[in-house]
């Protein structure tokens, strides 16, 4: 009777007796073994961040490093490029460019512009009877009696042999003269290391409008060689 009685039923009905009759409960259960493997995996990309972040910190001190010695290298060569090695003051190359900065100023906003060179005299009799090792120390310590004697805005630097160059910016021929004259006689009355009075003959110019770097320094060095020829131990102005 009751095969006869689920036969009689359609589909639909036994699809509701199979719902009501035939539930299933889903028990879901917590994975504890999915969660250590994800907390490995980011454990492991965390201390790989980690060592690649210490890895890059290295390595950029170490860029850094080198590019402050390369900087230090830079202005330790620049230095020497520019310094007499013997005087420790400028050198030729770094006076004319020095000059010509100061001749631009010179130009932009009208200021004088004096400069002078400087001749030891008989500066050949010292090398021949002291030797050049003697001659080399009178240069570095006329070199010294410049800086010392000179003001702050003024720039000494050695020009060629025994002869060296004052570039006096901002500053009148009369001025300049009274400087020149000052610094002969600090020379004439400092004591060298040959125990005999050494002396020097000045040649100084002031800028002319319109003049080139070299006709000014030309000027001067004219300027000295008449007060070569005129006696030495002198100063005498460019015309």
């Amino acid at each position: 009777m009751m095969q006869k009685a689920v036969a009689n039923l359609n589909e639909d009905e036994i699809q509701a007796l199979k719902n009501r009759w035939l539930g299933v409960t889903l028990k879901q259960q917590f994975d504890y073994l999915l969660l250590w493997k994800i907390a490995g995996v980011v454990a492991i990309i965390v201390v790989l961040g980690f060592l690649r972040y210490r890895e890059l910190s290295t390595l950029n001190r170490k860029i850094s490093e080198s590019n402050q010695q390369l900087m230090t290298a830079k202005r330790e060569l620049e230095l020497l490029s520019t310094t007499d090695h013997l005087t420790g003051i400028a050198n030729r190359k770094k006076l004319d460019e020095q000059l010509i900065r100061e001749i631009y100023r010179t130009k932009r906003y009208q200021h004088p512009l004096g400069v002078m060179l400087v001749d030891f005299d008989r500066f050949k009799q010292v090398n021949d009877t002291f030797g050049h090792a003697m001659g080399d120390r009178l240069l570095s310590q006329a070199a010294t009696i410049f800086s010392a004697n000179i003001r702050q805005s003024d720039f000494v630097g050695r020009w060629g042999g025994e002869e060296f160059m004052l570039i006096c910016p901002e500053t009148p021929l009369a001025s300049l003269e009274i400087l020149a004259n000052n610094l002969r006689q600090t020379i004439a009355n400092s004591s060298f290391e040959t125990a005999q009075v050494q002396t020097a003959s000045f040649g100084i110019a002031s800028y002319q409008p319109g003049e080139t770097m070299e006709a000014f320094w030309q000027r001067a060095d004219k300027a000295l060689y008449r007060a070569k020829k005129g006696g030495r131990n002198r100063v005498e102005v460019a015309s």
